[in-house]
């Protein structure tokens, strides 16, 4: 993430590894959408530690583009890259097999799981 502040890739993806802040990803991507350039992909695995910081993305993205997903993968972390990535390079638009865009209910539900208790911005459900 921090390299985000000195580069501007016209691509960007990752593969389970929001293990922080996703902020930068997100006004990268944001900025990318808005001016109609580039691709960028977040593939996740459900219930893993970076879950929480993927579905932030989610749910912060235009979801109308094809150029820009967020999605999860039952493919073992160590095969992502292998399985995705020379797909994505061929075409960052294209449909990934195994890869699913998670539910609106799912999204929900795991970032209200995740997401840290902040009384502050209306309480707490825990």
């Amino acid at each position: 993430m921090a390299i985000l502040r000195h580069l501007d890739p016209d691509e960007l993806h990752t593969f389970d590894a929001l293990y922080s802040d996703p902020g930068p990803l997100i006004a990268w991507a944001r900025r990318h959408q808005a001016a109609g350039i580039g691709a960028g992909r977040v593939l996740f695995r459900p219930a893993e530690p970076t879950a929480a910081n993927s579905l932030r993305v989610d749910a912060e993205l235009d979801r109308s583009s094809p150029r820009f997903r967020v999605e999860e993968t039952g493919i073992p972390h160590v095969a992502i890259p292998r399985t995705y990535g020379w797909r994505l390079l061929a075409d960052s638009a294209g449909n990934l097999p195994g890869a699913v865009r998670p539910q609106a209910h799912r999204r929900a539900t795991e970032l209200a799981v995740h997401l840290p208790c902040v009384p502050s911005l209306g309480g707490c459900s825990r």
